[in-house]
């Protein structure tokens, strides 16, 4: 069984000055939670991985994807990606 990752959520939760709501879905790679600065009236998503190498793939993934100008793949509209945590 894979070990929950929301503490981790907590901690990145607790550096970026963001308060973590609920999850919004977990699987093979991790977890997905919903996010929300207190001055912003939308929200954002933060995923946390099981294994460090799932992170450092996706996160290379769309950094090629930013460097290039790819918004969208086959219609479907490319996540932005705000910041990353190496350390977490």
């Amino acid at each position: 069984m894979l070990r929950d990752l929301t503490p981790v959520a907590r901690q990145y939760a607790s550096r970026n000055r963001l308060h973590l709501r609920e999850s919004l879905g977990s699987g093979v790679h991790g977890q997905v939670h919903f996010m929300r600065r207190t001055s912003d009236a939308g929200g954002s998503a933060l995923k946390v991985y099981h294994l460090r190498e799932f992170f450092v793939r996706e996160l290379s993934v769309y950094q090629r994807l930013a460097a290039v100008g790819i918004q969208d793949v086959r219609g479907f509209a490319v996540p932005q990606l705000i910041t990353a945590d190496e350390e977490l």
